[in-house]
């Protein structure tokens, strides 16, 4: 995945959330109202609109709960970044040239 892509959807992520929970939680309120009006009025068809309505509001909670916070991406992101940064060739020179000049230093201060 892009930096790019991951930095965008950082910055959404937590919109996106929020909708996801309010979202959920008014399906839920929705389906609760309709339960308690069918109470009253003997009206079968509200249990069968609660239970949708729960599964609904359920579904829809428990993806907002997958979708990782904006944090966590740039986590991602930053892991990501620095994994490309490590493996590029100009790293692999340098880790190469510090190894090779912590030998000769080794190799010094047992010559002492």
């Amino acid at each position: 995945m892009s930096i790019e892509l991951l930095l965008y959807l950082a910055g959404s992520v937590n919109r996106l959330l929020a909708l996801l929970y309010i979202s959920g939680s008014v399906v839920a309120v929705a389906g609760l109202i309709g339960t308690i009006i069918s109470r009253f009025e003997k009206y079968e068809e509200g249990y069968k609109f609660w239970e949708k309505s729960l599964a609904i509001s359920v579904s829809i909670l428990v993806t907002a709960c997958l979708i990782p916070e904006s944090k966590t991406i740039y986590m991602i992101a930053g892991a990501s970044y620095s994994k490309e940064a490590l493996q590029s060739e100009t790293a692999v020179k340098i880790k190469k040239l510090i190894d090779g000049k912590l030998d000769e230093a080794l190799a010094a201060m047992e010559k002492k």
